[in-house]
């Protein structure tokens, strides 16, 4: 599964942005590479252990110059798809803010959001390594979502398409809060997104986009939500449906 998804990603991707450093200092270990991707951006960057990443919009990867010592360990600030190489003599570690993450080859998706870790697993078996927020390592198994925060961790079963979708370009809501759909439309489409009204109050989104026009990305989501918007260059603005009438109906 994580192949077939892999693949069928890789024909619409952006490149990726290496963040370089100076040269370090004779004698010194070799600084680590990393990549970042703006906001629209996807990318996929291919590690020296074999292992494939998919990095998602408005993201950062930290990787060692040379994977060196007992294990393999990155750092991740917002989304990425790990596809990982099997090594069983160094397991695969990944630091993702309240999330320390250990794998030995498998495929699966990560995600940082405030103080927020989230772990869907495609395919293999992944642990959570103990800290301060749990006790113990949790084992997550293929199709199950893990969620870290201050609150502690959960585990349960998801919809594959809701965490892997971006894989193929999709962006995908189920249930959503408006305060994910202005994120995820601010960290997809590039904007400023604004409400003009109680968010307690606005409806959850139930939908999925492809290659659609902006202008009915937005068409779509303001009439599921009950809201209308304006919209000027990259600042969107939503209003309650009967403060305005006016829709967008070109990019």
């Amino acid at each position: 599964m994580a192949a077939v998804l892999l693949v069928a990603a890789l024909g619409a991707l952006a490149a990726v942005r290496f963040v370089g450093t100076e040269p370090p200092p004779a004698g010194t270990p070799p600084a680590p590479r990393r990549f970042a991707t703006d906001r629209g951006q996807r990318s996929s960057i291919h590690l020296a252990d074999g292992s494939d990443v998919r990095l998602g919009p408005e993201s950062r990867l930290e990787v060692p110059a040379r994977f060196e010592g007992p294990s393999r360990e990155v750092i991740l600030h917002g989304e990425a798809f790990f596809d990982v190489a099997p090594d069983a003599a160094r397991p695969f570690r990944i630091e993702a803010g309240a999330g320390r993450i250990e794998v030995r080859g498998t495929a699966f998706s990560v995600r940082t959001a405030g103080e927020q870790t989230t772990v869907y697993v495609a395919e293999g078996l992944v642990a959570l390594l103990p800290s301060a927020l749990m006790p113990d390592t949790v084992l997550v198994q293929p199709g199950r979502l893990a969620v870290i925060s201050n609150r502690g961790v959960t585990v349960e079963s998801a919809d594959a398409e809701r965490y892997l979708g971006w894989l193929e370009g999709n962006l995908v809501f189920r249930g959503a809060s408006f305060d994910e759909v202005e994120r995820e439309l601010e960290r997809w489409y590039d904007l400023q997104v604004d409400l003009l009204a109680p968010r307690e109050r606005v409806l959850r989104l139930d939908a999925a986009f492809g290659d659609e026009p902006l202008s009915e990305i937005l068409n779509t989501i303001a009439a599921a939500l009950g809201l209308e918007y304006t919209r000027e260059r990259r600042h969107i603005t939503f209003y309650p449906a009967s403060t305005i009438t006016t829709y967008e109906t070109s990019r």
